[in-house]
């Protein structure tokens, strides 16, 4: 079983706080990039997938 098949995501990651990061930009609130945000429903699982990965990333760069 690889990864993605062992985490339960949501639909979206967002959480309805959307204000961009001048600094870094992306969303505050999922971590997105407006490109990201943009392409999301046209994504595949798998790109999802690597997406989530940069957004786990992302976040616990802020949270340090």
């Amino acid at each position: 079983m690889n990864k993605s098949e062992s985490i339960k995501r949501p639909e979206s990651p967002c959480i309805n706080l959307c204000t961009m990061d001048d600094e870094d930009r992306y969303c505050l609130g999922c971590h997105r990039t407006l490109d990201e945000i943009a392409l999301w429903s046209s994504l595949d699982q798998e790109e999802k997938e690597s997406v989530w990965q940069l957004l786990e990333e992302r976040s616990s760069l802020k949270t340090k």
